[in-house]
């Protein structure tokens, strides 16, 4: 950033947009690749669990949940499967329930035939246990009767189901019998349920597996195996199943095809695991084909046969067995894979990175006792992470980094500045998977059976190289058949970088499938850079970063002195969410010794209306926040339709208000866990940082005689003495961030001073959703508030109003005129204004979206959806808020609503929060209204109360609202269009606030802005329809005989074009950028209605712009006031490949009246340079005009690295670009710092 040294696609369902939670270039589409591995040994048939109860059925404990841990357990559940549509398979009848109910409900074609069935209320002891189940004439059951002896009897409710209770596990004392024929209706559907889906190892296994995957669909590819059958005789490597096998999106046929394959799993032979890993390994060696045999092959829009590989997808083998791999130890048959390597055998990682077998840090890997199985689990699975898989593609994998602690296995903690990939015990810390070569990552179940080692207890000791329980250091020697090789199949999660999970009943399994398949969706949530940040802004020599981190989630914002270019001094002078979490800060390369404790922060909330400010803490909540923060988040779906809400409840209400506050008890552990947070900071992804210190928002003490300003005036409460008395107020940065609250940061100090978590993210269950453990991102404060001073009850105060993007349907209005309110209870009594919803709130919200209510169902999400105005009407000031958007996604209901069909402007009057009018837009007679972007007001009579407010909508729309008299006077004008003439609705979006700016020629406002948008996965392409720029006249309000009727709505057609060009220039920093240069039309711009800027194509004809197809507005344009000059932001897509995600950023800076340059040095030139399109993907920052004149700053930008013509043409451009401003747009002076 330097200084310029001058003196100052397919159109969506009807009303709908397609919106992403995180901005478009961080893909959230590389699905990741799945093989489901499924242990098909004969053990798997076995009805106990664990092992050592083999052959104890003639025991009574054997029926006992206590120590038979899969036996029927009556304070457990057991729903039935699910179908590969997500609906569920029938409930067991108690008289007639089958023996596999998966093979008798699908297309199983093993099953028993006329003897499926079974009447357990008479026969329930019949061949219970040792049941086979193969492809050959299962008809003949082999199974072993339950003994008279053990079930009490021999006749009437003893030959029914039963269980015991038993006192002391592998014990018959003291055991209790419960006859199920005795019980309730409601217990022997749920006894039937488990015999028929639950019953044996495999029954419960496949069961888990639809269960798990019933809620996952598209978001992961999948492909399977079987360890025995899918392996030609004699069980050898030379031709899988799975070899032959394609892997696709589980979606549709190749969603049945696999659940029919675990509906027709049966049970044979041995348990070679390592066998099946390999197989696993080398399927993602394949060849590179152009089809769905390529596991990184990806199909594009763009024709049957078009598609590309996508290097950054993930691997992943996720291997269900019962017990110990038992095939030969020192060897597989036939060999090991061609170039395999072990975990015990110094070698240098595709990264350039060493492993050595003496490092600490990498202990876990290589300390292994004994002699050396190079073929082990965990060998295999150490040679398929390590190894690069696809040499010819290029390692993007995105690194899995949730935690960057040190102190465990090293001393050397993260440096300033530090890549956390640098330090080497971040590197090698199991839980972390830093490769980003394309490898394998394994996900290791058993079912509850031990190895020597204590899982998970045994894991900290094997990482520092001190005894574990077996009372020695490192992993066993791994042998087969024996509980060494179960700690090897744990030690192959290790190396593996996935996870190990022991699961020791049915329902503890289901819950771990989920769980790993929602790590691997969290693992596989971006393929961007680890560290995104958000433009700089700048006060005085100090600049303020926002950031994020999109492995974790986690976000920052920290402070920077700025260097003689206004670049950011590295390291920074702090950062908050270091100081706000403590321990060791990667940023600033110091150690937080003193953060504040949770019950410490002043943290609140608000029942959303005046006066309803309390402590967010549990005890102050109401029952409507208390009954939605007792959720369990499992069990939340956010696209259900309120009030009817389909959540169960945890009752950890209490822990999740604390954890919330800071608390990290249950990060790890605790059943169940919550979110682990790198930072308690959530992402700041786009609610920038908002510096507020004395007022700012430039009154002059003239309003009219007789309203309440002009009367305070007169008795000496002047805007002027407010900002006199407030000028050295203490400065705040307010951020707004994904963990559920807005914060106040001290600017000096860095320290939080409080934080608001909005009322309607409490209501609308996402906050509870983002504690989840397995719980992908969760939108929820993540937008940006406008800053305003207004009067309000008699006074000058200076407000925060906020919007909440994707994390709801909402604004709210924050009290922030004394940046330390004092305690929680004063702050919480003192900051918390009001909120405004689409739904009713639980008392006094009035009618929907009628004048006085509180609710209008109108409002979509609310994306920067805030300007606020004062009114003439009883002299108040509002807010005024667009309707925002609706998601295309049908998934949620807001894509359903009536109000997706329409947009409408409300005016929510400030001091309240009551709704003031809804100003709807005619209806749209195409049927099509994809929402209203954010409102511009303006005042015509400079006489600072508002007249108009300008909107645009993704039609393509520009709305004009009349707000001047009575509400009942308010009308919408369509002013402009950007479709006809060949350009259909929708193709020119307007996503952003028009500028208005002064047309010195007609002596009205010029209304400037672009078209384009990039809001979600649709927009990340460069084959979109031409965008523009374009600045339109203001012809007044359409009434009776006045000329805007038969002027608007304005079409392209009536502006002038002026033509630009783009030249390849090296800068002073070697590389090559695209100089923008305009050439001024010939034809007087008077007798058009404005000027129009074509944007860069490689169909423009007039242009010979070759290098930005798919260019379009990329923020709203900033305006030099003095000069009458606007800065015109744009944004180009690189390319369409996911894996290398990012985009381009230009400017350029024209003459807001006519659209041409600006060049007072040559008067007569008819052409001239206007800006640039930068080599590198950094967002141009907002300009910065110090107060009283100096040179400007445009963050984002160095000058010395611009072509030198451009640097020249820019500051020439901005001569005499000062603050001098005037009432007509006093508002977007909250864009400067």
């Amino acid at each position: 950033m330097g200084t310029f040294s001058t003196v100052v696609q397919a159109s969506p369902a009807a009303g709908t947009v397609d919106l992403l939670a995180t901005p478009p270039e961080l893909t959230t589409t590389v699905d990741p690749n799945v093989v489901v591995t499924f242990d098909d040994s004969g053990s798997m048939m076995a009805t106990s669990l664990p092992d050592s109860l083999s052959g104890s059925y003639g025991n009574k404990y054997y029926f006992s949940p206590d120590t038979n841990l899969i036996y029927f357990d009556p304070s457990k559940s057991y729903p039935p499967p699910l179908k590969a549509d997500g609906s569920s398979f029938p409930n067991a009848s108690y008289t007639g329930a089958w023996r596999d109910g998966l093979c008798a409900n699908a297309t199983g074609s093993y099953c028993y035939g006329s003897a499926n069935t079974l009447n357990l209320s008479t026969r329930f002891y019949q061949d219970f246990s040792k049941v086979t189940s193969t492809g050959d004439a299962p008809n003949a059951l082999t199974g072993v009767d339950i003994s008279s002896t053990v079930r009490g009897g021999s006749s009437g409710k003893y030959n029914g189901g039963f269980y015991y209770t038993c006192p002391t596990p592998f014990s018959n004392t003291g055991c209790t019998a419960t006859y199920i024929n005795d019980e309730t209706a409601a217990v022997q559907q749920n006894f039937a349920n488990w015999y028929s889906y639950y019953r044996t190892r495999n029954l419960l296994s496949r069961t888990a597996l639809t269960r798990a995957y019933g809620s996952i669909s598209g978001d992961v590819r999948v492909a399977w195996q079987t360890i025995n059958s899918d392996f030609s005789s004699p069980y050898s490597l030379a031709s899988p199943a799975l070899s032959t096998r394609a892997i696709q999106k589980n979606v549709g046929a190749w969603r049945n095809n696999f659940y029919n394959w675990i509906y027709n799993t049966v049970s044979t032979g041995s348990t070679p695991n390592r066998r099946a890993m390999i197989a696993v390994g080398k399927f993602f060696e394949r060849s590179l084909t152009t089809n769905n045999m390529n596991p990184y092959w990806e199909f594009t829009p763009d024709g049957p046969e078009v598609g590309q590989n996508l290097s950054c997808r993930k691997n992943f083998n996720m291997q269900v067995t019962d017990g110990y791999w038992n095939d030969n130890t020192t060897a597989l048959s036939p060999v090991a894979p061609a170039g395999y390597f072990d975990g015990q055998t110094a070698r240098t990682l595709p990264d350039g990175r060493a492993f050595a077998t003496n490092d600490a840090e990498s202990r876990i890997i290589w300390d292994v006792q004994g002699t050396k199985v190079s073929l082990s689990m965990a060998n295999i699975g150490f040679h398929y992470w390590a190894k690069d898989l696809q040499p010819s593609l290029n390692n993007n994998v995105t690194p899995y980094i949730p935690d960057r602690s040190t102190g465990v296995t090293g001393s050397v903690p993260l440096l300033a500045g530090q890549g956390p990939l640098d330090n080497k015990e971040i590197y090698w810390n199991p839980v972390n998977d830093p490769a980003t070569w394309q490898h394998l990552s394994q996900f290791m179940v058993t079912l509850g059976v031990a190895g020597s080692l204590d899982f998970p207890g045994d894991l900290l000791p094997l990482r520092k190289g001190t005894n574990t329980s077996a009372l020695s250091t490192g992993w066993p020697m791994p042998t087969n058949n024996a509980p060494p090789g179960v700690d090897d199949t744990w030690h192959a999660a290790v190396n593996g970088r996935g996870a190990y999970f022991s699961a020791s009943n049915p329902q503890q399994l289901v819950q771990t499938l989920t769980d790993i398949l929602s790590a691997i969706l969290a693992q596989s949530a971006a393929s961007t850079p680890i560290a995104i940040s958000l433009p700089l802004i700048t006060a005085g020599t100090t600049g303020y970063a926002a950031s994020y981190q999109s492995s974790d989630w986690s976000g920052s914002l920290t402070r920077h002195n700025l260097d003689s270019n206004s670049e950011p001094v590295i390291p920074p002078v702090w950062d908050a969410a270091c100081l706000l979490t403590g321990g060791s800060c990667s940023s600033t390369g110091t150690t937080v010794t003193q953060a504040l404790a949770p019950t410490a922060r002043r943290i609140f909330t608000s029942d959303g209306k005046p006066g309803t400010g309390k402590a967010f803490r549990w005890s102050s909540l109401s029952a409507s926040q208390m009954n939605k923060l007792n959720a369990d988040p499992a069990s939340i779906n956010l696209n259900a339709v309120p009030p009817a809400l389909p959540f169960t409840t945890d009752g950890l209400g209490s822990d999740r208000v604390d954890y919330l506050r800071g608390d990290r008890t249950r990060e790890s552990i605790g059943t169940p866990r919550f979110r682990t947070r790198g930072s308690l900071m959530g992402a700041v992804i786009k609610g920038e940082p908002v510096y507020v210190s004395s007022p700012t928002s430039g009154f002059r003490d003239i309003f009219p005689v007789g309203t309440p300003e002009q009367a305070a005036n007169v008795a000496g409460n002047s805007y002027a003495k407010f900002q006199f008395d407030n000028r050295a107020r203490s400065p705040n940065v307010y951020v707004g961030s994904n963990d559920g609250m807005l914060h106040a940061f001290s600017a000096s100090s860095g320290l939080e001073q409080w934080a608001y978590v909005p009322n309607a993210i409490i209501e609308n269950l996402r906050l509870t959703k983002s504690t989840q453990q397995s719980a992908s991102f969760v939108s929820t404060v993540d937008d940006a508030p406008q800053q305003i001073d207004a009067f309000i009850g008699g006074q000058w105060r200076t407000y925060l109003v906020g919007s909440l993007r994707l994390g709801g349907r909402g604004v709210y209005a924050l009290d922030v005129s004394n940046p330390n309110p004092g305690s929680e209870t004063a702050a919480a009594s003192a900051v918390p204004r009001w909120e405004f919803t689409n739904v009713a709130p639980t008392s006094g919200g009035g009618t929907d979206c009628q004048p006085g209510a509180r609710f209008c169902s109108s409002l979509g999400y609310t994306y920067d959806s805030v300007s606020i105005a004062r009114l003439e009407y009883q002299n108040k000031w509002a807010a005024i808020v667009s309707s925002g958007y609706f998601p295309e996604d049908t998934a949620d209901p807001a894509s359903k609503d009536p109000a997706a069909k329409r947009t409408s402007l409300l005016v929510i009057d400030l001091e309240t929060g009551i709704l003031i009018k809804e100003i709807r837009t005619p209806a749209p007679t195409s049927g099509v209204s994809y929402g209203l972007s954010t409102a511009t007001v303006y005042d015509f009579g400079s006489n600072q109360i508002d007249d108009i407010a300008v909107a645009g909508d993704l039609a393509g729309n520009l709305w004009r609202f009349d707000l001047t008299g009575d509400p009942s006077t308010w009308k919408a004008d369509l002013m402009f269009t950007s479709y006809g003439g060949g350009v259909a609705v929708g193709d020119q979006p307007l996503s952003f606030n028009p500028t208005a700016m002064r047309d010195p020629v007609a002596r009205v406002p010029m209304f400037v802005f672009g078209t384009g948008k990039y809001l979600g996965k649709p927009d990340r392409t460069n084959n979109i329809p031409q965008q523009y720029y374009y600045g339109v006249r203001d012809y007044g309000t359409c009434r009776s005989g006045s000329p805007a009727c038969s002027v608007y709505p304005i079409t392209p057609a009536s502006l002038e074009e002026q033509v630009m060009s783009q030249t390849s220039t090296t800068g002073g920093d070697g590389k090559l950028y695209q100089v923008r240069r305009i050439t001024k039309t010939a034809t007087p711009m008077l007798g058009a209605k404005g000027w129009k800027i074509r944007l860069g194509s490689t169909t423009n004809p007039n242009s010979g712009m070759t290098a930005s197809a798919g260019e379009r507005a990329q923020r709203r344009a900033y305006p030099f006031y003095s000069a009458n000059l606007a800065m015109l932001f744009t944004l180009v897509p690189r390319n369409q490949d996911p894996c290398s995600p990012g985009n381009d950023y230009g400017f350029v800076i024209v003459n807001a009246a006519s659209g041409s340059f600006n060049a007072p040095s040559s008067p007569l030139a008819t052409s001239a340079d206007v800006g640039v399109l930068l080599p590198t993907p950094r967002p141009i920052g907002t300009p910065v005009v110090p107060p009283g004149g100096g040179a400007v700053e445009i963050p984002g930008i160095d000058k010395t690295t611009l072509p030198i013509n451009v640097a020249e043409a820019v500051e020439e451009a901005l001569t005499g670009a000062d603050d001098v401003w005037h009432r007509n747009a006093w508002r977007e002076l909250l864009n400067i710092f």
